[in-house]
């Protein structure tokens, strides 16, 4: 059985990926809606539930 280990990507790395304001995600994040760590300066996003959360919720 193979583990996959999560995505990370910062958060203006994934706001161009996805074409998503930073701000957005920024707020997801201090709002404990989508995951991820900060090292330093430096907020990681959890690439996997930010797609979930995507994937099942529409944005306004």
């Amino acid at each position: 059985m193979e583990n996959k280990l999560p995505e990370f990507m910062t958060i203006p790395q994934a706001a161009k990926k996805l074409n998503l304001p930073q701000n957005l995600l920024r707020t997801l994040k201090k709002d404990g809606i989508i995951t991820g760590v900060q090292s330093g300066n430096r907020v990681y996003i959890n690439m996997d539930d930010l797609i979930k959360y995507l994937s099942t919720n529409k944005i306004k």
